[in-house]
């Protein structure tokens, strides 16, 4: 990027409507930003949909850019990421919760059970808690009141593994 075509003010152009702005700043961050979506675990895929999806907001935002205070690069580093904090949770959500049908042939009897077990208990309370809990699992935890519900549902699926998986009080 040439000096006189700071971010602030491939920005701000791009603000009042003058598109040349993008096709100096997408060239030029696109390999910093997939490079650093790379370095966070993200996938080749991954990393290319965060490239994607953060100049489309960036173009999608661009009317809250402030030009009186500047910091393009930064606003433009925020954006990206939010970006990879987004897919990070979207990868967590869809990732499988359990695989209880456990295939352990170097295990022993005992150990393959044990672990067979606790999977299953696993499952079982996954099923006893309500949806809305199980929502807010795999949501994450979060900030703020949305840590507190994650915190409370998460207790209320322990108590429901403690009974799955050692049974009802008193049962022997």
């Amino acid at each position: 990027m040439a000096e006189q075509d700071s971010v602030h003010n491939l920005l701000s152009r791009l603000k009042q409507g003058r598109d040349e702005g993008i096709n100096i700043l997408y060239p030029h961050y696109r390999r910093i930003f997939y490079a650093y979506a790379r370095r966070l675990t993200l996938t080749h895929e991954e990393a290319e949909d965060t490239v994607g999806e953060t100049f489309w907001r960036i173009l999608n935002c661009i009317e809250s850019y402030d030009e009186i205070n500047g910091g393009g690069e930064r606003w433009m580093w925020r954006i990206c990421r939010n970006v990879i904090v987004d897919m990070l949770r979207k990868r967590r959500s869809v990732e499988p919760l359990v695989d209880y049908h456990l295939v352990y042939e170097d295990l022993d009897p005992e150990e393959y059970f044990e672990k067979n077990e606790i999977a299953q208990a696993f499952a079982c309370a996954w099923e006893r808690i309500s949806e809305t809990d199980r929502g807010e699992l795999r949501r994450g935890r979060g900030r703020g009141t949305g840590r507190k519900k994650w915190h409370e549902a998460f207790q209320r699926f322990l108590a429901c593994f403690h009974v799955c998986y050692e049974g009802p009080a008193g049962e022997e």
